[in-house]
């Protein structure tokens, strides 16, 4: 809902090295957190939440070595989370979990 967001997905700048630094530093930092998704009773949410994370290490990895643009890298960032989200959603409401 950013008044951003159409610069967000429509730039063709390619990542400077002081971002890809940051991204880097950033994906190290994360890596504890998605390590927890293994640890959730339900392996079918763990199952949405992991292959997420595997999709968007493709993205990061094709943003980093600049094959695709900053836009591109968050429309499809943004794609698989919707995805995700429906996954999860659907998940719950046809399984009634709180």
């Amino acid at each position: 809902k950013s008044d951003h967001k159409m610069n967000l997905f429509t730039t063709e700048n390619k990542i400077t090295d002081e971002e890809a630094k940051a991204l880097t530093a950033y994906l190290a930092s994360t890596s504890q957190c998605r390590a927890i998704s293994s640890h959730f009773p339900v392996p079918e949410l763990a199952g949405i939440y992991q292959n997420f994370y595997s999709q968007v290490d493709v993205v990061y990895q094709n943003l980093l070595s600049r094959k695709i643009s900053i836009g591109e890298a968050n429309k499809e960032k943004y794609e698989l989370m919707q995805t995700a989200q429906s996954q999860w959603i659907n998940y719950e409401s046809t399984h009634k979990i709180n």
